[in-house]
């Protein structure tokens, strides 16, 4: 009986010992799982608490560098607001444009602005745009480089251009808002660069139509290239500049007389036919020349200055045989133009002293055969900034230094017309609005501006 009774207690005793070590298990599974917590909660509640700590940051840090943003955009708003203000910013400050004033238009902070001109280009111009949080005093800065849309080529046409025959262009590159079309000899000189919001002809070796093979060679031509518009020319000033000198024409008013006009010998103390009196004595006298209708020139020429036409140009005939000599500096820049067979050699276009160096000096209207790095001996038919609201169509013999500017309509180089660029042309063409570009950007180092 008695081994019964024990025998019977011995599983009950078993089951209990089995639950305690259970429940012991469990006590040491809270117990870590306990440790555990005790490390990782402090762990997380840091991190959260550092996470919104920098996400404060970031923030404040954004909110001023979007205001620095706001300066530059101001910055290029003034810019291109006038041709005044590009003008001053060349030559000295504008108020509220020089660190000397904050402005607080944008929630968060406030922003300063300084526009400055840049010592190497004459046509950019350089911003700071400081941003600070007021909550804060961060402060970030961003320099700006803006350009502004130049006149910066031989030939600009707002439609076609056309180049035949024997017919070059020198030292700077043509551009059009239609297409270009080269035909014998102009085809294959390789020079200038071509710029083409359309086609350029003939395909090959250039590109006439959008699913050309190429392009643009990167070298000489870009067809369907986004030509920029042109700056927008002060016409008004240029006229009221013509009435002052007297040689405005074709209003049939008494401060500009006339109506088409049609020139034949223009050059300086020539007997020129169809000009009105007085015009012979003030041919090279680099004044400004209006003419409200069509102007056609023929026979001999030579006139110095801008010669603005609001109708058609045509040229006929050729220049002056007896033009003066005259020495230029060309362009510094001249030799990109004859990068497609350009060895380095002297002498291999106009004005090439060799290495791609373009010569400091070079002579119109040279007696003999001089060598193309001195001058030529070719006399100069117009010399200066020519343009033409309608057509400018060019034939015979010419010479044009400066640039030829054709609004609506086209250019036609036909027969032999040789086109030598000259940036000094267009230099005090004036301009009343202009496209600024914003050519480059980036983040730089410093402190808000002492004094604001």
């Amino acid at each position: 009986m008695t081994s019964t009774l024990a025998s019977s207690a011995s599983p009950a005793g078993t089951r209990s010992s089995a639950e305690g070590a259970r429940k012991g298990q469990v006590v040491v599974i809270v117990i870590l799982v306990l440790a555990v917590l005790s490390i990782l909660v402090p762990a997380m509640v840091w991190w959260v608490s550092e996470d919104m700590r920098a996400g404060v940051k970031h923030k404040k840090s954004t909110t001023a560098f979007h205001l620095a943003e706001a300066a530059i955009d101001r910055a290029h708003w003034k810019l291109q607001e006038t041709g005044a203000n590009w003008d001053a910013t060349g030559t000295g400050v504008l108020s509220g444009y020089d660190f000397d004033k904050k402005y607080e238009d944008v929630g968060g902070g406030t922003y300063a602005i300084q526009i400055s001109s840049d010592p190497t280009n004459s046509n950019r111009r350089i911003a700071i745009g400081v941003g600070r949080d007021t909550s804060t005093d961060e402060v970030r800065r961003i320099r700006a480089v803006f350009e502004r849309q130049s006149i910066d080529s031989a030939i600009w046409s707002g439609g076609s251009v056309d180049i035949d025959g024997n017919s070059r262009v020198h030292w700077g590159p043509v551009k059009s808002l239609d297409d270009i079309d080269l035909d014998g000899g102009a085809a294959s000189a390789g020079h200038p660069r071509k710029y083409s919001r359309g086609a350029i002809e003939p395909d090959p070796p250039f590109c006439d139509n959008p699913g050309c093979s190429a392009k643009t060679d990167n070298v000489e031509y870009w067809a369907y290239f986004d030509v920029p518009p042109r700056p927008v020319i002060d016409f008004g000033a240029l006229k009221s500049s013509a009435i002052a000198s007297g040689t405005c024409f074709g209003e049939g008013s008494a401060d500009c007389p006339g109506g088409d006009q049609d020139w034949n010998n223009a050059y300086p103390g020539g007997s020129c036919t169809g000009c009105p009196a007085g015009v012979g004595a003030l041919l090279d006298d680099n004044l400004v020349w209006y003419f409200a209708q069509d102007l056609e020139l023929q026979g001999s020429k030579y006139i110095v200055g801008k010669v603005i036409v609001m109708g058609e140009l045509e040229l006929k005939g050729g220049a002056w045989s007896a033009m003066p000599q005259y020495s230029v500096t060309p362009p510094s820049q001249a030799h990109l133009e004859y990068k497609s067979f350009d060895t380095g050699a002297v002498g291999e276009f106009y004005a090439d002293c060799g290495n791609q160096q373009t010569c400091a000096s070079f002579d119109f209207g040279m007696s003999g055969n001089p060598p193309q790095q001195t001058g030529t001996k070719e006399d100069v038919s117009l010399r200066g900034f020519v343009y033409a609201q309608e057509e400018f169509d060019a034939q015979g013999s010419n010479v044009i230094h400066g640039v030829i500017f054709v609004d609506k309509d086209e250019v036609d180089n036909a027969g032999t017309v040789f086109v030598f660029f000259d940036s000094e042309s267009v230099k005090d063409v004036p301009i009343s609005n202009a496209t600024v570009t914003l050519l480059e950007w980036r983040e730089v180092s410093g402190e808000w501006p002492e004094g604001l």
